[in-house]
């Protein structure tokens, strides 16, 4: 039967739960009025997502990593694999999908792709960039999944030259964005209660980083950055956002170089708390050390109007232009970027110049509505396809 675009779609996500990414990306096509089911691998309690309405949600507990030698995780690796493969294989044919997404390209990945039902593949970046180097077991699940795939996504053309390398064809792969919400990040969301709630200086200048707190993100170098800033720039204070396992680490390193009262670790923050505080930052920063397409969060920061300071990798530079639409420095270079943000501070009108720049490329090249219909038209484009109706 054919579908018309415009039609209701059974869409069976297999996404990472406690990513804001996935979260929004899922409950958009459920508002949209598509059926969406989720199966998910992580610790979210099912609590945390009742803010996810017209969603049925499937849980495959995954058992806790255990430490030892590269065999023993191996071998935990296809222990695992082997017991999810029963479940997942009778949850999708319960469920019985007009097409399968799976964001990220891990093992998961894989498994869906066994299960022969219309499959769209989203990559994140690292999946693509870093762990296929890695090692061969990473190489063969990405390879075997793509090529398997209908449908690749990403969000940048440097990702996908990597992806046509694992000999995926390149009319299979489309870019997507993932796409800022202007109407929740602004610059009407500024508040000016942020710095009391910090426990800071009505006076300081906040310098916010948004990046996960795994090594991949490289905080270290934020934070090292942060005793170069303060001989210059007093009022200077800095915002660590998020978290992960680094996060004993960072703060035990924000001790030692002895800037921990200019240093707040906030956790993971609401949806509205965090548009809040990157509208309330004078400075974003990322120091990521590897990114797909333009970060979430520095779009986040750039539609909210305040000047972004990310590193010079990937496509990164096409979108914030040097000087024009942000600042951008070299991996790990903490010097610089220390450079780059008392340059910020010391001269605000020009920083605020870029940061009106920046809001206006988010605008034009990354909105989010745009670049979720471009997704359900390949929803309708798959599914018509392999001939799936509802």
């Amino acid at each position: 039967m054919n579908i018309m675009t415009g039609a209701t779609i059974k869409i069976f996500y297999l996404a990472v739960m406690n990513s804001i990414h996935s979260r929004r990306w899922i409950s958009y096509f459920a508002n949209k009025g598509h059926v969406v089911h989720v199966m998910y691998f992580d610790e979210t309690p099912l609590a945390d997502l009742q803010d996810m309405s017209n969603i049925t949600f499937h849980k495959v507990p995954s058992p806790p990593k255990k430490p030892g030698s590269v065999k023993v995780k191996y071998l935990s690796f296809l222990i695992n694999m082997a017991r999810e493969i029963p479940q997942i294989g009778r949850i999708i044919r319960e469920v019985d999908p007009d097409l399968i997404h799976v964001h990220y390209i891990d093992y998961h990945a894989y498994l869906a792709s066994i299960f022969g039902s219309p499959l769209m593949l989203t990559a994140w970046g690292s999946d693509i960039l870093v762990h296929p180097k890695q090692n061969f077991v990473y190489r063969y699940i990405a390879r075997t999944s793509l090529n398997r795939a209908d449908m690749v996504t990403c969000d940048a053309d440097h990702m996908k030259q990597a992806i046509q390398k694992f000999g995926v064809s390149a009319d299979k792969v489309k870019v997507i964005c993932f796409g800022t919400d202007m109407t929740k990040f602004n610059p009407s969301k500024k508040d000016s209660d942020i710095r009391k709630e910090l426990g800071f200086s009505d006076d300081a200048k906040l310098v916010i980083s948004l990046r996960t707190l795994r090594p991949i993100y490289d905080i270290t170098t934020f934070i090292k950055t942060i005793p170069l800033v303060l001989e210059q720039a007093k009022e200077a204070r800095f915002v660590i956002v998020g978290d992960g396992p680094e996060k004993n680490n960072l703060v035990q390193l924000s001790q030692e170089l002895g800037v921990a009262d200019a240093v707040r670790f906030t956790g993971r923050l609401s949806d509205e708390n965090l548009q809040r505080y990157i509208a309330s930052s004078d400075i974003y920063v990322s120091t990521s050390l590897s990114d797909g397409g333009l970060a979430a969060s520095t779009a986040e920061a750039m539609a909210s109007e305040i000047p972004v300071i990310i590193t010079d990798f990937g496509n990164n530079a096409e979108w914030v232009e040097h000087g024009r639409g942000g600042l951008l420095f070299p991996l790990q270079d903490f010097r610089a970027l220390s450079n780059h943000i008392v340059y910020c501070l010391r001269n605000p009108e020009r920083a605020a110049q870029m940061a009106r720049c920046g809001k206006d490329i988010i605008s034009e090249k990354n909105n989010w509505e745009k670049e979720m219909e471009k997704v359900d038209l390949m929803y309708h484009e798959i599914a018509r396809t392999k001939g799936r109706a509802r």
